[in-house]
């Protein structure tokens, strides 16, 4: 009985040093590598809100560094999409268009880019 006590004992310590330390790593900002990609997908209704905003809002005149990419059809596009997101840690499954790379981190859906946009230029 005494045994059984220590060896859940030990795996129980040895589980939370495991659960600390796999927190601890995900928790580590993503190093920048000073892109800006915006991935879009032809006919997302998402995408062309963000478009709408670029072109009124002059966004690429004020960020330049922003590139934008097809990310459905262009296989090359849709693979360093998907590597961002893997570094970002997003399954798969939640992965969608549009999609922006700021050097760091990733943001989904046009109410986030769009904000993400704003902040930019009211910092320039």
């Amino acid at each position: 009985m005494k045994k059984q006590l220590i060896l859940y004992l030990l795996a129980l310590v040895v589980t939370v040093i495991g659960v600390s330390f796999w927190a601890y790593q995900n928790s580590k900002p993503l190093p920048s590598d000073g892109k800006l990609i915006l991935y879009y997908r032809d006919g997302c209704p998402h995408c062309i809100n963000v478009e709408k905003y670029i072109s009124e809002n002059k966004v690429l005149e004020q960020l330049p560094q922003l590139q934008i990419k097809e990310g459905a059809i262009n296989r090359e596009n849709t693979d360093e999409m998907l590597q961002y997101a893997k570094k970002c840690r997003i399954p798969l499954n939640q992965v969608g268009f549009p999609f922006l790379w700021n050097g760091e981190t990733c943001l989904l859906g046009d109410v986030d880019i769009i904000n993400y946009f704003s902040e930019q230029i009211k910092n320039k």
